[in-house]
């Protein structure tokens, strides 16, 4: 889930979905994915503040700490990081998936 803040202090609810073929990703990829889709349509709005919201603590370590360049996802991530320098505040929260009670279920859904 990424919620998106306007410079007004309007809040958006943005569940992203990357327009690639995302069932042929690995699940670990698909979180990355919805954060970059979500990022791009933020900059596109020219949001100034961003909250990014995952149940993912390894997908946020490897955003805001670093990212092995051996691992799958590194050119996606540093693609993330980028992006992220276009917005002037982002805010990175892990949520446990059990405390995000939309996306359990819409990954329940999915996994069904």
């Amino acid at each position: 889930m990424l919620h998106v803040a306007g410079s007004l202090g309007t809040i958006l609810k943005v569940l992203s979905k990357a327009s690639l073929a995302i069932s042929e990703a690995a699940p670990s990829c698909m979180r990355n994915y919805g954060i970059a889709h979500g990022l791009r349509i933020a900059t596109s709005l020219n949001l100034s503040c961003v909250v990014v919201e995952s149940d993912s603590a390894i997908a946020l370590k490897f955003i805001t700490q670093s990212c092995p360049t051996t691992h799958s996802s590194s050119s996606l991530i540093e693609k993330i990081k980028l992006q992220a320098n276009h917005i002037t505040h982002v805010y990175w929260n892990n949520v446990p998936r059990k405390a995000n009670s939309t996306a359990d279920q819409l990954a329940y859904d999915i996994n069904r």
